[in-house]
């Protein structure tokens, strides 16, 4: 494996590659721009602008007026969600070695009504990522146009003693939209703006329609843009996850499928192994431990899993034991930020579990480097131009698998929706 500066040089190198096959191949006419109606200039997007936060936090308010999911994800691919667990549920009991188990059951056939259209508490707007090239990766083999994509998490949001609020229950809806739609919906995006964002505003609760609440003419463009240009009709993913065992240590399991020409294909996915006994699995599936997440099953199975398989360590003398511990902890690490690396992992090349969790294992496994008296490899994504802080400290609770949306009463914004957002801006900007 290459050393941190040889990747960050690779990394670099990959990330103006992929901008020029995009300025190349997918470049808006130069009427999707949006001036600085002070200066002239073009407005340059910023991590806000493309990786979108409801302030809920600070503005409770709105989570009544906020769009549900219910325009924008049609109610068989609800349905599917409870299907695909039930019929999970079914594979597992009918393997002789079935590895792991399942949730609540009682819970788990009824866990998508948490967040019913017509319930209490129904799937809000919680977040929207917006990528013009979501198979960057992929498409360097398979030859296709980028996949232009706004992605939204909804979550079944609710007010408590006042505050904004949510089960650990998550619902992702993954648009593609045509050339045309997508370069009408960048240009509305900026004309929402008034001028660039600064350069060092760092990826949080967006920041206008924290100042602006409810009444704002931001939000009222944004919805009108998501009504506009995203729904039903350009849907092609669904993914979801959700704590169905929350009264005890919690277990979380995590699928997603396809649509096609308004129908649902299931399409096992290709990074998911499968222990021995098993058929090839639609969920995966992580079982809660004492005060943090065990390992999922299955597990991902490619080169940067976070849970590699390996053998036993075959010396038993304390030096060898040490060599063997710090080999095993340096390999996750360096696999933790590989998954942070929007240029080196997509979700078509990654498992679900493994992505959601790598904030959370690299922390664990830089304390326990630190205490081995290891040196930190590092090697993080990197900008020079954009402020790449995370809100997600040490501290966040280890049972969380957010990485852009609450889980109860916080905002999560995880290294990974912020390195996300770095590049989409940077590809957008680079457009002009």
């Amino acid at each position: 494996m290459s050393q941190p500066r040889s990747r960050s040089f690779l990394f670099s190198t990959l990330s103006l590659a992929f901008g020029l096959l995009l300025v190349s191949c997918d470049s808006p006419s130069s009427s999707s721009l949006q001036t600085d109606r002070k200066t002239s200039k073009v407005i340059n997007l910023g991590l806000n602008d493309v990786a979108i936060m409801m302030p809920y936090e600070t503005h409770p308010e709105m989570i009544a007026m906020a769009p549900t999911a219910a325009a924008f994800v049609p109610g068989f691919a609800i349905e599917e969600i409870r299907s695909i667990l039930i019929d999970d549920e079914k594979i597992h009991a009918d393997e002789q070695n079935a590895f792991g188990t399942v949730g609540d059951l009682s819970l788990e056939k009824d866990i998508v009504d948490l967040g019913a259209e017509h319930g209490t508490s129904p799937f809000r707007l919680v977040s929207i990522r917006i990528d013009p090239c979501g198979n960057s990766i992929g498409r360097l083999k398979s030859g296709e146009a980028c996949s232009q994509e706004v992605r939204i998490v909804w979550q079944p949001m609710e007010i408590v003693e006042g505050k904004a609020s949510t089960k650990d229950v998550n619902l992702h809806s993954i648009h593609r939209l045509d050339s045309q739609s997508f370069n009408a919906f960048i240009t509305g995006l900026r004309a929402l703006r008034t001028s660039s964002a600064p350069a060092d505003e760092a990826l949080q609760p967006h920041p206008i329609m924290s100042r602006e609440g409810l009444k704002g003419p931001y939000f009222a463009g944004l919805v009108k843009l998501l009504t506009q240009y995203v729904g039903p009709k350009n849907l092609k993913r669904v993914a979801f996850f959700a704590d169905t065992n929350p009264t005890f240590l919690g277990h979380w399991p995590l699928l997603a499928f396809d649509i096609e020409e308004a129908k649902v294909v299931r399409n096992p996915s290709p990074t998911l192994g499968a222990e021995e006994g098993e058929t090839q699995k639609l969920v995966q599936r992580i079982e809660g431990a004492p005060n943090r997440l065990g390992e999922p099953f299955p597990k991902g199975d490619f080169e940067n899993n976070l849970f590699p398989v390996i053998s036993e360590p075959t010396a038993t003398d304390d030096a060898s034991m040490f060599e063997f511990a710090k080999t095993f902890l340096l390999k996750k690490y360096n696999s933790a930020v590989a998954l942070e690396n929007p240029t080196i992992h997509e979700p078509g090349n990654s498992d679900c579990a493994s992505c959601h969790m790598a904030v959370m294992e690299k922390w664990q496994i830089e304390q326990e480097l630190t205490g081995m008296g290891v040196t930190v490899p590092g090697g993080e994504y990197t900008s020079d131009h954009f402020n790449l802080t995370s809100n997600v400290k040490p501290g966040f609770s280890k049972t969380s698998l957010q990485i852009f949306s609450f889980f109860s009463t916080q905002a999560k914004i995880s290294p990974r929706a912020v390195n996300d957002a770095a590049l989409s801006a940077d590809r957008l900007n680079m457009q002009r």
